[in-house]
């Protein structure tokens, strides 16, 4: 028994040992992308929302995100309510992409709660609820990563969908969207409701645009 458990862990080191470069090189790797004009095809009305402000990101803005296919914009319903938009689009370096999380608490914000939500019509999105130290106001995010036969609000299973992809050079090409909107004092509800339904609209759109 002693002898087949060593000769089984031999193999599995030897494998290790063969894949090691390449699993190096993938974690490391980090190259930057120019705009594919995924992000952009974000159409300017979705459902009831209209898009109002399209956001110029600054070229530190590109550098932190690893690519130029990305959007920042407000959109607003027919009921003059807004909700702001990030959408950042990613091919082989998929690797660039992180969870939200630190976009949030960069832009001075602390995290209250961090969860689920769920999508009209089915799936879950992540949901963060942030207090905003400039603003004094309580804000609510949705976001999700997407890609060909993917939504998930889990950073694990994107970094699992891709890595066995990058690593036998299958397509990469998918997205991270954030949808923001204010609370109402303490309460979420209305927010969310409003971030869900603009959400429920977008993934779909920033899907079709993957090759």
């Amino acid at each position: 028994m002693r002898a087949g458990i060593g000769r089984r862990g031999v193999l599995a080191g030897a494998l290790l040992w063969t894949l090691a470069p390449a699993l190096l090189w993938l974690s490391l790797h980090r190259p930057f992308a120019p705009s594919q004009g995924r992000a952009a095809a974000l159409p300017a009305r979705l459902g009831g929302f209209t898009l109002v402000d399209d956001y110029a990101l600054t070229p530190r803005h590109l550098e932190l995100l690893g690519t130029a296919d990305a959007v920042w914009r407000t959109y607003r319903d027919g009921r003059g309510r807004e909700i702001v938009v990030v959408l950042v689009h990613h091919g082989a370096n998929w690797k660039s992409v992180h969870p939200p999380h630190l976009c949030i608490e960069g832009s001075n914000m602390t995290i209250r709660s961090d969860g689920r939500a769920a999508l009209p019509g089915g799936g879950e999105a992540g949901r963060i609820l942030a207090w905003s130290h400039d603003q004094q106001r309580l804000a609510v995010n949705l976001y999700a990563y997407g890609a060909r036969g993917l939504v998930t609000p889990s950073y694990a299973r994107f970094v699992l969908h891709h890595a066995p992809r990058a690593l036998f050079r299958a397509a990469t090409a998918g997205f991270l969207i954030r949808v923001a909107a204010w609370a109402d004092g303490e309460d979420a509800a209305a927010g969310e409701a409003l971030c869900a339904e603009f959400l429920a609209l977008a993934l779909p759109a920033a899907t079709e645009v993957l090759p």
